[in-house]
């Protein structure tokens, strides 16, 4: 199965639901970033009543029209409020589904657009999305939260790093560095490169970061072995503390 061939299948089976009031396409087809390993992301809006039900009915309709490989539901409640599961045809390469289901009445619908994208939007029966933008104090209060949780962890990752590279034990090494550049360097890169996505970790980091400061954290990733780790940690560390001085938000 191709996501060509998942959207017609789910947009006429979607509209034909009383209770669904709009559909809309965020990931990477919000963001200009769709290619021919994309999934198909989905935003699917109730009734305030209906939430459930429709995710019951388009699961059970998926199931009968596409062989599955492998289901996944969320638990509840997720990080983002909504309700989700992902689906996995059996015939399908890389492609699989990845359907949310909220009320009308929820207030955070993913509608920012320096966050999120601009929504490919399939369809509303009454006027629902509506493109939104973040304002300083939510901008600001992100920013100090990644600042400072960066900051105050960073020293511990450093150091555990550097424990498991004296002690030649290359998975604790590699682990504990991929940590520090994961959780202390990698957030102050955002902050510096893309402030409203702050907390997306690497995700789109390649799309997001002028080429050659790509390259410098790619190269950083790419060590290996115990000697490497403590040279490219080394690296690392001055990149973070000149970040730290220049955003101490």
């Amino acid at each position: 199965m191709t996501r060509e061939e998942g959207v017609h299948l789910l947009k006429p089976f979607l509209e034909n639901l009383k209770e669904v009031v709009a559909v809309w396409e965020g990931g990477s087809q919000a963001t200009n970033r769709i290619d021919d390993h994309s999934d198909l992301d989905l935003l699917i809006i109730t009734t305030d009543d209906a939430v459930e039900k429709t995710l019951q009915e388009t699961q059970e309709y998926l199931k009968k029209q596409v062989p599955l490989r492998h289901y996944i539901r969320a638990p509840e409640p997720t990080w983002h409020g909504f309700s989700q599961f992902f689906y996995i045809p059996e015939h399908a390469s890389l492609f699989y589904f990845d359907l949310s289901f909220t009320k009308v009445s929820q207030p955070d619908k993913f509608t920012d657009v320096e966050r999120h994208g601009t929504a490919h939007l399939w369809f509303e029966k009454r006027p629902i999305y509506h493109p939104t933008h973040w304002g300083d104090e939510k901008r600001n209060a992100l920013h100090k939260r990644v600042f400072q949780t960066a900051v105050l962890y960073e020293p511990i990752f450093k150091i555990e790093t550097l424990k498991a590279c004296q002690r030649n034990l290359i998975l604790d090494a590699k682990s504990m560095y991929f940590t520090y550049l994961m959780r202390a360097l990698v957030p102050l890169i955002n902050l510096q490169y893309r402030p409203n996505k702050a907390d997306f970790g690497i995700r789109y980091l390649h799309v997001d970061l002028p080429q050659t400061t790509y390259q410098e954290l790619v190269d950083l990733f790419a060590a290996n072995l115990p000697d490497e780790i403590s040279e490219k940690l080394h690296v690392a560390t001055k990149w973070f503390e000149a970040l730290k001085t220049k955003l101490n938000v």
